[in-house]
């Protein structure tokens, strides 16, 4: 395993993608963290025009007790408290990305925008960066938001980290790997850290 390859995963929320990504890539032995990049935790409500909204200080558990005490048949139906049980098992709340100290070799987001917010924000900062912390690649996989598709999503996740094993650490080539095995494109780019 890659012990030195320090990586993120990457969706709106860190409630579903990236946390389905964070579980499978941390039970194959890989180090990993997973974050959000939206200014809040937005949870689909009883109606449309009603979300569960959150700060990402609250807690799975909270959120958890929360939806169950609002509608425990409801939230369980819809699969939210099922997604939050997993959640609490790997770590105690969702994070925000742009909160975050650590520096990372690798960052793979589940959509564009988040691929973007990402972009931007090392943009700003890239005028007072001198290159000597390094780069990081930041790599996007879009990945609808349900649970089927961040478990489809999730494992092309593993299988590119594997490549990337299977290339020495070389991201390079492992993206050129991946997108010709999968005959696809990954939309990617190198930051500063």
């Amino acid at each position: 395993m890659p012990t030195f390859l320090n990586m993120a995963v990457c969706c709106a929320m860190n409630q579903n993608r990236s946390m389905e990504a964070h579980g499978l890539l941390q039970k194959k032995g890989f180090k990993v963290s997973s974050y959000g990049t939206s200014n809040n935790i937005k949870l689909p409500g009883m109606s449309i025009t009603q979300p569960n909204i959150y700060s990402f200080n609250t807690t799975y558990r909270e959120i958890y007790n929360d939806l169950r005490e609002k509608n425990e048949n409801f939230y369980r139906n819809t699969g939210l408290l099922h997604l939050l049980q997993r959640n609490i098992s790997l770590k105690e709340k969702p994070e925000s990305f742009f909160e975050v100290e650590r520096a990372f070799d690798l960052v793979i987001t589940c959509e564009e925008r988040c691929f973007v917010f990402i972009f931007e924000y090392y943009g700003r900062k890239e005028y007072l960066n001198d290159y000597s912390d390094g780069v990081f690649y930041l790599v996007n996989f879009d990945i609808k938001d349900t649970p089927s598709d961040a478990i489809l999503g999730a494992n092309e996740i593993l299988q590119f980290v594997k490549i990337i094993e299977d290339c020495n650490l070389d991201i390079d080539t492992a993206i050129e790997k991946f997108c010709e095995i999968k005959k696809c494109t990954l939309l990617y780019t190198v930051l500063n850290k």
